[in-house]
Parts: C-alpha cells; structure tokens; sequence
C-alpha cells in the first residue's frame, strides 16, 4: 500500500480559492463549482502521489522546493515537507508569480 500524506491547505491558499470563485460569479457570471471540483479532485490525489507534479522552475520557487500543477488557467504551489503537503497558492497563471509569494504566505 502505498504511503498517505496528509494534505494542509494554507490560510492563503483557501483565500486564492474563494477569491478565484469570487471572480468567477460576480465577474465572469459563471458557475465556479467545475474548477473548484478540479481543484479537490486533484488536491486528493496528493495524498497519495505528492511528487507526481515537478519542481517550479522559478527562480526563487525552485530553491524553495515548490511543486506546482494546474487546474484550468490556475497554478497550484505546494511543498513536501515530511509526511505532510502544504497547499501554499492557487494563482491564475496571467500573473506574475514570483511576486505573488511572500515571507508571511506560511500560514
């Protein structure tokens, strides 16, 4: 059987979630519901195959071994730390994402 990690999403991670199905309703006027299924579906895998996703090739995100995959037009950062994947950000991929993290995201 394969190992189980357990899966942490950050208090900014769950924020980039509620402001992307912000945008989605009240902007787009679309239903967020199929990306936020996405995002759990392949949140879930993690469990089980938290280094199925590579390394971010960005600068300052690769020596702090962030892994990202997307879900739609959306980056999803996280990091394995032991038995444990934190969830860091969830940021549309338009953006520029190196300014998009900061000291004080590791809540």
């Amino acid at each position: 059987m394969n190992k189980r990690y357990s899966v942490n999403i950050f208090e900014s991670a769950q924020q980039d979630v509620l402001d992307i199905q912000d945008y989605w309703e009240n902007v787009l006027f679309h239903s967020a519901e199929q990306f936020i299924r996405k995002f759990y579906d392949e949140v879930d895998k993690l469990e089980f195959f938290p280094f199925t996703h590579p390394i971010c090739q960005i600068p300052p995100l690769k020596e702090q071994g962030y892994r990202s995959f997307t879900v739609d037009n959306y980056y999803v950062f996280y990091i394995v730390e032991s038995e444990e994947v934190q969830i860091h950000r969830v940021l549309y991929a338009g953006r520029e994402i190196s300014r998009q993290f900061t000291d004080n995201d590791n809540n």
